[in-house]
């Protein structure tokens, strides 16, 4: 997380240190890899805007890449889907917005360290899988019983949709928007933003206004 960090701002030298240490198809891989839990993705997700999305160089290639990698879309597709079962958690009046409210407020102010954030978050440790529907906890020890695809912890989304997906997203989109009125050909244009990709974007786009517009005091 502390790499990412230094990498923030548009840095030719911390992009260039950041790329050496990591390739953008190894970020993806850990991204897109289910073994590895979500709030652990968060300086990850980080490195890969910071250091070739949203960078003082030109990021087309890097961009290219990315659109034609499935393993980050599938991931997002993931994402969106948990995010819907977090807006259910809300609807359903299962978490204090209260408290949510507060919550984000730490987010939003600071970079905070995982070990910190699961502390301070212990009340909203909240299983939702892949469906966005709820899973008991089996074990206290354990934590929760795995009956989908994937589960994760509300807390643990929160931390990552807040500080590593929706940056992430975001600088995608500037820089597709900045390329595309800098002049680039429609052909390549295409290329970039594919049935694939566009189906995706609006996935999350929808999963994350619906959260904004339904539940606004959050």
């Amino acid at each position: 997380d502390m790499l990412a960090t230094c990498a923030e701002g548009q840095c030719k030298f911390a992009e260039d240190l950041c790329q050496s240490i990591f390739t953008l198809e190894e970020l993806v891989s850990i991204l897109g890899n289910p073994s590895v839990s979500i709030e652990r993705k968060k300086p990850f997700a980080r490195l890969l805007n910071w250091a070739y999305l949203n960078t003082e160089r030109d990021s087309l290639v890097s961009i290219s890449t990315v659109t034609k990698n499935d393993l980050i879309w599938a991931h997002l597709e993931q994402c969106a889907i948990l995010t819907n079962g977090f807006s259910a958690k809300i609807q359903n009046e299962e978490i204090d917005s209260d408290q949510l409210r507060l919550l984000l407020k730490i987010l939003m102010s600071q970079h905070i360290s995982i070990q910190n954030w699961m502390k301070k978050s212990e009340d909203i440790k909240i299983p939702i899988n892949i469906r966005g529907s709820i899973d008991p906890v089996e074990d206290e020890d354990e934590g929760p019983a795995v009956t989908g695809a994937q589960t994760v912890l509300l807390n643990s989304l929160l931390l990552y949709l807040v500080d590593g997906m929706i940056p992430l997203v975001i600088s995608f989109c500037n820089q597709l928007a900045t390329y595309n009125s800098s002049g680039l050909t429609s052909k390549i244009y295409s290329s970039l933003l594919t049935p694939r990709v566009v189906s995706v974007l609006k996935s999350v786009g929808d999963a994350i206004g619906e959260l904004l517009i339904k539940y606004p005091e959050i």
